[in-house]
């Protein structure tokens, strides 16, 4: 919350905690794909240099990031942050889809969806997959939060399916 009395102190606070939380990072061991994705995110975000990137891209075994739907998700979208769009990952997500879900899972789902309108491809499929299954078992925070996102980012959050 920006303090009325105080604008140009609440500006030079933000300035010091994000000075320092970068600080810290430059310190840290970031290894996983799940770090390394946040950290490029958070450089792209505040669009500074970022030397995380060659590490993020280095990561990655084949097409993927880990075999894995959520790490190749993570990396895809930190790296378009950057303007960077790798298609073989982006083809690899794809095929990893079976009847509009990726392994019928609300989680690979939603991060496949919000990554793939990353990369400005839109797979109206699976956002109906999402609308279809959508119940009481999905509804905590960060779940919703989550559908909601990958929802908006593919342009289909206009829908009026309940949501």
């Amino acid at each position: 919350m920006q303090s009325e009395k105080h604008p140009k102190m609440s500006s030079n606070l933000e300035f010091n905690i994000v000075k320092k939380g970068f600080d810290w990072l430059s310190i840290q061991k970031i290894e996983s794909v799940k770090e390394l994705a946040s950290t490029v995110s958070a450089h792209a975000i505040w669009g500074l240099p970022n030397p995380y990137i060659t590490q993020l891209i280095r990561k990655k075994e084949g097409d993927s990031w880990n075999s894995s739907i959520r790490d190749t998700a993570r990396a895809c979208s930190a790296l378009s942050a950057e303007g960077i769009i790798l298609r073989a990952p982006e083809k690899w997500l794809l095929s990893r889809k079976k009847e509009g879900s990726w392994n019928e899972d609300v989680y690979d789902t939603a991060y496949s969806l919000g990554t793939l309108a990353d990369m400005e491809v839109s797979d109206r499929e699976g956002c109906n997959w999402l609308y279809e299954n959508y119940g009481p078992a999905w509804e905590q925070v960060g779940t919703t939060s989550l559908i909601i996102s990958a929802l908006k980012k593919t342009g289909q959050s206009d829908r009026k399916q309940g949501f």
